[in-house]
């Protein structure tokens, strides 16, 4: 390998920046070029131009000195508005005229310079699709802002829906299949993947949640999914919610529950959900995983007071049942009793709680429970 072809190449691959987006391969085929001749014309492609400049170096290295800086190449024009990646690759021709230079010399890494009307060209082309999608994005968050007044993500839960009323899609929520594990179906606008229902059309949702009060005071109820209105996980936080409602003393209400949807559902006495140092709801977990479709349509649930005592924070008694089984947190004689169900110390741990086949569930949620 010769020095001079190195360097060459060096210069053109710090013009253009290539080296670090080219593949392995391409960054070293164009290393074994025959040696250039003092006074030649170099020319490479560098990002779709054709940039020249002339060889200055002889391949000797005599008397330490620095390298002297080789002229600016002058830029051709690319055929294609496009610069589009490409390793750099060489053509030679033989200068007539002499070009005297120092034997130490070497070439400095040229800057290659584009010509204005491809440059200008590129730059219009850019804004005018800029202007386009900016364009577009008012015009959808036009739209957004005329259907809902909501910039929060969370649902206007004032009202118990009380005939029949579809889902909202969230196929443009979803990235890709292997993300839906944890991203799941939130809702085209965060949150409408879960609705309060009526129970006379319970029967027509394939996925619910029946909540059942053994509570002696009211209490609030939250409702919400594992992925945030931003797309974080951190749609247990304070503010976020997909329903909410008080539940009266002994009171049932219905949550129907869209497929592929992961969430929580939180209850404590008074008006509100106590909260952890963070924003975080700390109380009494019900979580729930309906139709997972990274997980065959396989659905779950389980009882979880981790968040509560992380924070120190008294757990509240819960119940989820299907089929027989049960997740169940309650206050005993001894304390807290924590059956098939999640506590501080077991956080790590799988296979606690609800696994449930694939189909139609319904999922029972006794909140202040007790024995």
């Amino acid at each position: 390998m010769h020095i001079n072809n190195s360097l060459l190449l060096l210069a053109a691959v710090g013009a253009s920046n290539v080296a670090g987006r080219a593949t392995h391969r391409h960054r070293h085929a164009d290393l074994h070029h025959k040696a250039r001749n003092v006074g030649e014309i170099v020319h490479a492609t560098i990002d779709g131009k054709l940039v020249s400049w002339i060889n200055t170096y002889d391949g000797s290295n005599e008397g330490g000195e620095y390298p002297a800086a080789a002229p600016a190449p002058a830029a051709e024009p690319s055929s294609s508005p496009e610069a589009e990646v490409k390793p750099a690759t060489y053509e030679t021709e033989e200068d007539q005229s002499s070009a005297p230079t120092s034997a130490m010399s070497y070439p400095s890494a040229p800057a290659p310079t584009e010509s204005s009307s491809s440059d200008e060209s590129g730059e219009s082309d850019g804004s005018d699709d800029s202007e386009s999608e900016d364009s577009d994005e008012s015009e959808d968050s036009d739209e957004s802002e005329g259907s809902s007044s909501d910039d929060s993500g969370a649902s206007n839960d004032a009202d118990v829906v009380s005939t029949y009323t579809p889902f909202c899609k969230a196929a443009n929520k979803r990235a890709t299949v292997a993300e839906i594990a944890y991203v799941g179906n939130v809702g085209s606008k965060w949150g409408c993947n879960q609705m309060l229902i009526s129970e006379d059309i319970a029967d027509k949702y394939d996925y619910k949640i029946k909540v059942v009060g053994q509570n002696k005071e009211p209490w609030k109820v939250v409702c919400t999914n594992k992925i945030g209105p931003t797309g974080k996980i951190d749609g247990w936080y304070s503010g976020n919610h997909a329903v909410e409602f008080m539940l009266e003393p002994g009171a049932t209400q219905y949550i129907a529950v869209d497929k592929n949807s992961q969430g929580i559902c939180a209850a404590a006495p008074g008006d509100s959900i106590p909260v952890d140092e963070f924003g975080g709801y700390a109380s009494t977990w019900f979580e729930f995983d309906f139709a997972n479709e990274s997980n065959d349509g396989w659905s779950g649930a389980d009882i979880s007071i981790i968040q509560a005592e992380a924070a120190g924070m008294k757990a509240q008694g819960m119940k989820t049942c299907h089929a027989g089984i049960c997740s169940t947190v309650f206050d005993g004689p001894a304390g807290t009793v924590v059956d098939n169900a999640f506590d501080y110390a077991a956080r790590w741990l799988d296979g606690i709680g609800l696994n449930i086949v694939p189909g139609p569930c319904e999922l029972e949620l006794i909140v202040g429970y007790s024995e």
